[in-house]
């Protein structure tokens, strides 16, 4: 591995109202270097990545890159560099390509050759072992495909350091697999990474070196290979905490939260909807919701919050009409004829009862039905300014 000095920060600080996020922090990443940055929640590590990032200056210290003075201007400056981050929450819209997703970060001349940018975003993603289609809208794509489009993105524009924010907590072991092949990868080219994680196992599996983080300052640098878990563990929240409190095991106590047959349909048009959802929780119990992210977790915390509406339709068939459907589109048919818009009205009502039978998402019926409105309101209006042109 390369000793090339890629990045190095000398005494960061970085202050709020109450709270210094960075205290006088030391951190140098080689070139080729896969570098972990670890700390429990609040330890100053999303503070400094924004720091290197450009999103936010310091209010002391010096970052010198590539063995010159650096004043990040921002994260357009830090990208022109070669410093790429690929954050937890993915900076993604759902509605548009792949390809469209990776020209919005390029620059004009870069991003107007589509076909040129597209067999570009292939040759990359195929070259690290993820390979995307670049036509492919996104909300078509998993999670960890996702992410591929944002290490993608940040490749694409040749970064030298790529920055990751917890890249492993939505993926699945294969899917982490995956990952890890990528990232060596890198760093066999000489691509320097640096690792946010709270797996400790992955970062011995996977790091060369790790910093750590305490309460904004650094408490201890590690080979994390030759290190143990817990030895880790006590760097990131100190020796006198323990790192293990023994419980007694109890019996869970009565059912305090009764779920059967729960149906929900969400709005969402990339959501899921729940079919015929049952659990229980009783007083003392922890209940664990498993599943690849997207599959509905954000459906049925919002139908047991009361957030959204739910059908609890345990005694009802799960093919039974959605009475509020059913009242919204008669609603909607009604007001129609009121206004006038007659032929709208007569289509709406079999378009109701479409939505009531589940036939089509009520959310793709309710837009075509609004665009039918617009439709026969316009021809409504231009007869009725005929009419009034010929009487005056």
């Amino acid at each position: 591995m390369a000793t090339a000095q890629r990045l190095k920060l000398e005494n960061i600080v970085k202050e709020y109202p109450g709270c210094r996020a960075n205290d006088g922090v030391q951190l140098t990443v080689n070139a080729g270097e896969i570098h972990a940055l670890l700390g429990e929640n609040g330890a100053g590590k999303s503070t400094l990545m924004k720091v290197i990032y450009g999103v936010i200056q310091p209010d002391a210290g010096s970052i010198t890159w590539n063995g010159h003075p650096l004043t990040l201007q921002g994260p357009a400056h830090a990208r022109e560099l070669g410093i790429g981050m690929v954050f937890q929450h993915f900076s993604l819209f759902e509605t548009l390509t792949v390809a469209e997703n990776i020209a919005l970060s390029l620059p004009a001349d870069q991003a107007r050759d589509r076909r040129k940018l597209e067999a570009r975003i292939s040759e990359v993603s195929e070259h690290y072992g993820m390979a995307l289609d670049p036509r492919r809208y996104v909300n078509s794509l998993s999670i960890g495909e996702r992410q591929r489009v944002e290490i993608v993105r940040c490749l694409i524009q040749e970064s030298s350091l790529l920055i990751l924010d917890e890249p492993t907590s939505v993926l699945t072991p294969q899917e982490v697999e995956t990952l890890f092949r990528t990232l060596r990868q890198l760093s066999h080219e000489g691509c320097s990474i640096l690792f946010i994680s709270h797996k400790l196992q992955e970062v011995r599996d996977l790091c060369h070196r790790a910093t750590v983080l305490r309460q904004g300052r650094v408490t201890g640098e590690c080979n994390p290979a030759e290190v143990s878990t817990d030895d880790i563990a006590r760097m990131m929240v100190g020796n006198e905490t323990p790192l293990s409190t023994q419980v007694e095991p109890r019996e869970p106590g009565e059912v305090l939260l009764n779920v059967r047959e729960l149906n929900y349909r969400t709005s969402d048009p990339f959501g899921t909807s729940l079919q015929a959802l049952s659990m229980s929780l009783r007083a003392g119990e922890i209940v664990g919701i498993a599943g690849v992210a997207g599959n509905g977790q954000d459906e049925l915390l919002r139908a047991l919050s009361g957030e959204a509406g739910a059908i609890w339709d345990g005694f009802w068939h799960n093919n039974m009409w959605r009475h509020a459907d059913v009242a919204w589109a008669l609603f909607e048919t009604v007001l129609m004829a009121f206004l006038g818009t007659f032929g709208a009205a007569i289509v709406s009502l079999p378009l109701a009862f479409l939505a009531a039978r589940n036939f089509t998402p009520l959310v793709v019926v309710r837009q075509l039905f609004r665009r039918l409105f617009d439709l026969f309101r316009g021809v409504d209006a231009l007869i009725w300014t005929i009419v009034l042109a010929r009487a005056f």
